[in-house]
């Protein structure tokens, strides 16, 4: 998988450490594909500030999602930072 080295064992979600050292390879690799589009994404648009949302219901794991984007992003070297 694209990137995999660069993927955390555990990230803070809400002051909790996170243990995501088990997760699958499809959803190591849906989270790096986030990190990818949103950089895409970026370039296209082509402004110094871009606003992602992740949206859906309680307990779906936009929180971990997020919190991995941030992780993920800052082993890399963007034109951006990742805020959550």
């Amino acid at each position: 998988m694209k990137g995999d080295a660069q993927f955390p064992h555990s990230v803070m979600v809400a002051d909790q450490e996170i243990d995501v050292s088990r997760m699958s390879a499809t959803e190591r690799e849906f989270a790096m594909q986030v990190i990818d589009d949103a950089l895409l994404r970026y370039e296209r648009f082509g402004k110094p500030r871009a606003l992602f949302g992740i949206a859906g219901p309680s307990g779906a794991g936009k929180s971990l999602l997020a919190a991995l984007a941030k992780e993920i992003a800052r082993g890399r070297n963007f034109p951006f930072r990742v805020e959550t």
